[in-house]
């Protein structure tokens, strides 16, 4: 890392990779939320995290205003990437980030706004995560309930012979 890192403040490097690390998790958590099976989302989430990156290339243009920068760093991987840029663009300078520079541009946009973009987004990973974790459960066991309710009928509209009174009772009322 101290080569890598040269001339940057070892303490902002820190921090921008512990941030990057907790939005990629919180990011994990929230496409985790839409699967039952592991197997399942951890292929549509790698994908998905993969397909996050793809809005930096849009952006990466000092032509690009720093509005559309800031809405495609909604993704915690394009602000990575564009922080990224900012680092090799300041160590390329021999200056490196420090925590007194963040707030200059560099290749159109600053570091700071990359590094407050993806405490956002950990944040509203997070928020949006927990609300679909319960909303999901409610909604994904009212549909298992009706599709078992579903199946149930389908059951006894076959063999009358073999239903017991209860379940006759029961599927009476479905039909009037």
């Amino acid at each position: 890392m101290y080569n890598l890192f040269k001339y940057s403040d070892k303490t902002l490097v820190f921090a921008y990779f512990f941030a990057f690390g907790l939005s990629a998790i919180m990011l994990s958590f929230l496409i985790s939320t839409f699967f039952k099976r592991a197997k399942t989302a951890v292929a549509v989430g790698t994908l998905s995290f993969l397909g996050a990156f793809f809005p930096y290339y849009t952006v990466n243009d000092e032509g690009v205003s720093i509005i559309l920068k800031v809405i495609a760093s909604l993704l915690s991987p394009t602000a990575f990437a564009l922080g990224s840029i900012n680092f090799a663009d300041y160590e390329r300078a021999h200056v490196g980030l420090r925590w007194s520079n963040i707030w200059r541009e560099s290749s159109g946009v600053n570091f700071l706004a990359c590094l407050l973009m993806m405490i956002l987004d950990t944040l509203l990973y997070c928020a949006i995560g927990l609300y679909f974790d319960k909303v999901c459960l409610w909604v994904c066991e009212y549909i298992s309930s009706n599709l078992d309710y579903s199946s149930n009928r389908t059951r006894m509209e076959g063999d009358h012979s073999k239903r017991s009174p209860h379940l006759l009772a029961g599927s009476l009322h479905l039909y009037r």
